[in-house]
């Protein structure tokens, strides 16, 4: 169970990325995003148990000290601030991955600029 502390900075960070004060960034997981504050990190992930198919994923979400020991955590599925957690993760999901989906979209836009003639192969 997570600390009344814990909960309050959960709330804030849902503010101050909502506020666009703050940017998560990505991790090596596709569905776990961090960000770093002060002396720790908060890292968000959806997970689905393996062991079960059809499960619905749940998120955690964790308080990690500058050395990576997980201070406090939370399972949204198991807590009544299971919405906080949802829409952070969502928030902050969006905040991280929103820069490098424009990037991909500009990249791509200028791929078909280039390609002004029609392909020889190509169906009419």
């Amino acid at each position: 169970m997570a600390s009344e502390q814990f909960l309050k900075l959960l709330k804030e960070l849902y503010q101050a990325t909502y506020d666009g004060r703050v940017l998560w960034e990505e991790t090596a997981d596709e569905d776990a995003f961090r960000i770093v504050l002060g002396e720790g990190l908060v890292r968000i992930q959806s997970l689905t148990p393996r062991e079960l198919e059809d499960a619905k994923p749940f998120v955690v979400v964790s308080l990690r000290d500058k050395y990576g020991r997980t201070i406090d955590e939370l399972e949204a599925e198991t807590s009544h601030d299971y919405q906080l957690v949802e829409d952070l993760y969502r928030l902050a999901r969006s905040t991280a991955l929103k820069e490098r989906a424009s990037e991909i979209v500009d990249s791509m836009l200028s791929d078909l600029k280039t390609r002004e003639r029609p392909l020889q192969n190509a169906v009419r």
